[in-house]
């Protein structure tokens, strides 16, 4: 992983869902999540300031509709 833009890996093994996130710039990332069968998550993240971050997110429900959420985060590093 070392060349590659990818962030992290993940499996959750309550929703099976594997989950990778990848960085685009320096203060954009995106992640996707899937079961290997359908979509489950897409997300978008973004650096506004040093501690502000802008997620949007997309997630299919099981009546077939997408779920989509936009969020402003405020980040507290100690």
């Amino acid at each position: 992983f070392a060349a590659t833009p990818i962030q992290s890996f993940s499996y959750n093994p309550l929703t099976k869902v594997y989950t990778a996130t990848v960085k685009i710039t320096d203060d954009l990332t995106a992640g996707i999540g899937t079961n290997w069968e359908e979509s489950a998550r897409l997300e978008l993240r973004k650096r506004v300031s040093q501690k502000w971050m802008l997620t949007a997110s997309w997630t299919p429900n099981e009546a077939g509709d997408v779920e989509e959420k936009l969020v402003l985060q405020w980040e507290q590093r100690f």
